[in-house]
């Protein structure tokens, strides 16, 4: 996140190889200018995809390359002091589906997760079809594919934890 500038970009830009690594399988850095102002004259720079487990360790390299990207759009952004930077963890699946329904071996464990990066985009329809699931409604799309036990995840292995 930049300091407040002047300069507003009016609509929130994406670069070509976002839609790219929304669709890889690589574990390896994956990065993509994905740039937009907010309301207080900041502009958020974004964004990468990685595949570290639960490290949470600070890597400068990263930001500087989405750095590097967004300048190549938004060239004036090379003399913008940046405020602060975050990262976060994205619920990944290795099909690239989310899993929403209930758990098959525990009753009374629904899942809505594996979005990815699209959480927020894909809420309203992940809460349409996980409330009709849990009040026995007929679902507004075929639930199957996102279900937990679908044939996709039967060979998925969740990371080892270490402590």
């Amino acid at each position: 996140m930049t300091t407040p500038m002047p300069q507003r970009i009016r609509h929130k830009v994406y670069d070509g190889d976002y839609f790219a690594a929304t669709q890889s399988a690589g574990a390896e850095l994956q990065t993509s200018a994905v740039i937009e102002s907010t309301r207080g004259g900041t502009v958020l720079i974004g964004s990468s995809r990685e595949q570290v487990g639960f490290d949470e360790r600070f890597r400068a390299e990263v930001p500087a390359e989405m750095a590097r990207r967004a300048v190549a759009v938004f060239p004036f952004l090379a003399r913008t002091p940046v405020m602060r930077s975050y990262l976060g963890f994205r619920p990944y699946m290795p099909d690239h589906l989310p899993v929403i329904g209930p758990d098959p071996a525990r009753a009374g464990l629904w899942f809505a997760t594996g979005h990815e990066g699209a959480g927020v985009g894909l809420a309203p329809a992940t809460g349409d079809l996980l409330a009709a699931q849990l009040l026995g409604f007929e679902p507004p799309v075929d639930p199957r594919p996102y279900a937990a036990d679908r044939r996709t995840l039967l060979d998925f292995r969740p990371l080892e934890i270490r402590s």
